[in-house]
């Protein structure tokens, strides 16, 4: 089960190297090795048959993928096959194109794919003379040179890392009633695999990634029950957009779904409202899947906008911030937090006075700041300080004193949580200054419960300051 998962985790870099590969080995026309010329007319059609040309490949995964177009170009031009022969391997290629399946089936090595492939090819619904045993030789030949860029790509401890988190999540998806459902729906391996490389991608946390993928699975259904629900009132324009992002999205293109909806968008400006907000919120989920959340964000405002008949207002643009925080602090939704950060962004941008730029960038601290608590790293937690120390330039304590004392004690917060995560006592002990600071403003007898809690952070700073000192 776990080499199974394994395998499938493997799949998405893989195939997005191979997808590249074959899109720029068509796009150049061929290349020229040292006795033969490979060319569109030969190949095109049977590269053109997999799947794999839909692939989004990384940077790194581009590189791979032309090391494997070379590889194929240089086999076929030194192999010395005639061009009947060429034909042929051609013919057997799109009759049996090499899938992100097949690879994941393969462990990533190209011997044991290649051989597996033969082994179709031996049986498969081709003229006998496609079945020969110089054919079949030639057929493994080919296709274990194309992927043997594959063999060497081991060199990246990111990578194996973030392969084995996708695996460790695809396992125990495969465990749980909403795989069946997805897989049910039509939705593919592949985009199952890519969902959960894009969490483990972006959370750290295999818990809260968990949690993340769980919640993924949902809208990954939803957005195929939309696609497939159609209305009459709604007319065959959105039916057929939604048909089509959830077609894109059954196959793990996600961001192609969300441009789908981008599209519509644009030319539904003039219609009706419903029809807008049926074609925002699945813009939405699509985002979510995508993990984008600045395409989120804005999309959740133009909802908010459409629901109101007019541009948000600061006030409204701040609940629909904390509506995303509260959802993303207390179901333990990372991505929710990073739509609220992006709100808290927009907001920032918006305020007009040195009470709104304060409201907004406390928001900012306090979503930043549970993430970095949940993160490996200290980025967040940096950012958080930031935020909470320019937003201490907004409240001032001559003006709005009990405000500056809760952002002292959200900055506390913060100091105290990078203290924990750093050596030395400098943030610890800034961690102090600023719960002191904190309780000249928030006394026992004007504010008694905010004067304990605040007391209590502190007496943990300095205990955790204590345990770093001698005395």
């Amino acid at each position: 089960m776990v080499q199974d998962s394994l395998k499938a985790g493997q799949v998405a870099a893989s195939a997005a190297a191979v997808g590249v590969a074959f899109a720029d080995f068509l796009a150049t026309g061929g290349v020229v090795t040292a006795t033969v010329t490979v060319s569109n007319a030969v190949f095109g059609g049977a590269l053109a048959a997999t799947d794999l040309f839909a692939s989004q490949a990384t940077r790194a995964q581009k590189a791979l993928a032309r090391d494997m177009a070379r590889a194929l170009a240089i086999h076929i031009g030194n192999a010395g096959h005639t061009g009947q022969t060429q034909k042929m391997l051609s013919d057997a290629l799109a009759h049996l194109p090499i899938t992100e399946l097949d690879i994941a089936e393969g462990n990533r090595d190209s011997a044991t794919i290649a051989r597996n492939h033969r082994n179709k090819l031996a049986v498969a619904s081709l003229e006998s003379r496609y079945r020969t045993a110089t054919m079949l030789d030639a057929f493994e030949n080919m296709v274990a040179a194309m992927l043997s860029p594959i063999d060497a790509d081991t060199s990246n401890p990111a990578e194996k890392v973030l392969l084995e988190r996708t695996a460790q999540l695809t396992e125990a998806l495969k465990e749980s009633d909403g795989y069946r459902r997805m897989i049910d729906e039509g939705i593919t391996e592949k985009a199952i695999i890519r969902l959960a490389r894009r969490i483990a991608e972006d959370v750290e946390d295999l818990g809260t990634a968990w949690t993340e993928l769980e919640n993924a699975v949902g809208i990954a259904l939803r957005l195929q029950q939309e696609g497939a629900a159609g209305t009459n009132h709604d007319g065959d324009f959105v039916d057929r957009v939604l048909a089509r992002v959830a077609e894109l999205a059954r196959d793990g293109a996600f961001d192609a779904a969300g441009d789908e909806i981008d599209a519509a968008l644009a030319r539904e400006e003039a219609e009706s409202a419903a029809r807008k907000l049926r074609l925002i919120r699945s813009g939405v989920e699509a985002a979510t899947l995508a993990r984008d959340p600045d395409r989120a964000a804005a999309l959740a405002v133009r909802e908010a906008e459409v629901e109101g008949g007019g541009p948000l207002a600061f006030d409204a643009l701040r609940a629909l911030q904390d509506t995303w925080h509260v959802r993303g602090r207390d179901l333990g939704l990372s991505f929710d937090l990073e739509v609220a950060i992006a709100l808290a962004n927009l907001a920032r941008d918006r305020a007009t006075d040195p009470d709104q730029r304060g409201n907004t960038l406390n928001d900012l601290g306090s979503a930043l700041a549970i993430l970095g608590e949940r993160e490996l790293g200290t980025d967040r937690l940096e950012e958080a300080v930031a935020a909470y120390r320019a937003a201490l330039e907004q409240w001032t304590r001559d003006r709005v004193p009990l405000d500056w004392a809760m952002t002292q004690m959200n900055l506390g917060n913060a100091l105290q949580a990078l203290g924990t995560r750093e050596p030395g006592t400098d943030r610890l002990e800034q961690a102090v200054a600023a719960y002191r600071a904190a309780l000249e403003e928030r006394k026992r007898d004007r504010v008694p419960m905010q004067w304990a809690t605040t007391q209590m952070n502190l007496g943990n700073a300095l205990q955790a300051l204590g345990a770093r000192e001698p005395g």
